[in-house]
């Protein structure tokens, strides 16, 4: 990164920690809180943290359906947050700058990997990063690109999954048109493709696929398919619909304040 970006990026951090104590300031004054957590959105995409939205199955109802969630995950203490470096073709936090001195090839999908005869680390580099955060990877469980972009090997873009919460991680909405003209939507339930009826235009069916997804998505995250960062913070929104992390008001808080420390303290250090 150049220092422009550097100080960018600096910037970003300490507007994102004065926004989050700003909302819990404004915790019970819902209308200020929701223009503040999007702005703390906005500012946790330009550290490079993942942020956005998900459905939060656990407030179901036939009433009100699936309450959304608005999310950020924020770094644990002891990583600068927010910097990346570039390697060749690929990117990895600073933390792990060691690998970019390291020779890789791709693997033709867009994976990058080192050979086995070579010193170690050995093996993809997406896992080699993930077992640095996680631990050694349990049987079973995958490394998921939050992205879906093989070659960002960041931290804050990798989390565990098993193989059913990544096929649910995809751009893909399966849609076909019928012969009367009809737009037909699908999904895949237990490794069986089931319609989800039929529609006069393309894009409703693309939306009763999305919602689909989006309602097996939060099912299997609150099952347990998925191993995310455990500093997230999230907010329930109007009108938008999933905490990944269960956690109590002053939890949230803890994290947000520990945030705005360790990124008061890294600006000392600079």
């Amino acid at each position: 990164m150049t220092d422009q970006s550097n100080q960018l990026t600096a910037a970003a951090r300490a507007a994102l920690a004065e926004t989050l104590l700003l909302i819990e300031q404004h915790d019970l004054d819902y209308p200020t809180r929701y223009g503040l957590v999007l702005d703390a959105l906005s500012l946790a995409h330009r550290c490079g943290y993942p942020a956005g939205f998900g459905l939060d199955n656990s407030y179901n109802s036939e009433l009100d359906g699936f309450r959304v969630v608005a999310y950020i995950d924020l770094p644990p203490p002891g990583m600068e947050p927010g910097k990346t470096v570039a390697g060749d073709g690929y990117r990895v936090s600073e933390i792990d700058e060691d690998l970019t001195r390291l020779s890789w090839y791709g693997n033709g999908a867009g994976y990058l990997k080192r050979q086995s005869h070579l010193p170690e680390p050995t093996g993809y580099q997406h896992r080699i990063v993930a077992a640095r955060i996680f631990g050694p990877i349990p049987t079973g469980w995958e490394v998921d690109h939050i992205d879906r972009d093989p070659t960002n090997n960041t931290r804050w873009n990798l989390r565990l999954a098993t193989s059913h919460f990544q096929k649910l991680n995809t751009r893909r909405l399966s849609v076909r048109q019928r012969a009367n003209g009809n737009w037909q939507a699908m999904a895949t339930v237990n490794g069986r493709q089931v319609s989800l009826g039929t529609y006069p235009t393309k894009f409703e069916a693309r939306r009763a696929a999305y919602e689909k997804r989006s309602h097996m998505t939060a099912e299997a995250v609150t099952a347990g398919h998925m191993r995310s960062w455990p500093l997230q913070c999230s907010w329930h929104m109007p009108e938008y619909q999933a905490p990944y992390d269960k956690h109590s008001t002053e939890e949230k808080y803890a994290r947000c304040r520990a945030y705005a420390s360790l990124v008061a303290t890294a600006e000392e250090e600079r």
